[in-house]
């Protein structure tokens, strides 16, 4: 089973992952694509 600690981790790894593509100006596609652990 995911610890909290785990879980916490992976959701503030997708929201800098998420702010990085906003920045760097990639469609909305694709950071629907990275909020759904996809590549």
């Amino acid at each position: 089973m995911i610890t909290i600690n785990t879980y916490k981790a992976h959701i503030d790894i997708n929201i800098s992952t998420r702010k990085l593509a906003e920045l760097t100006g990639l469609s909305k596609s694709t950071i629907n694509n990275i909020d759904c652990g996809k590549t």
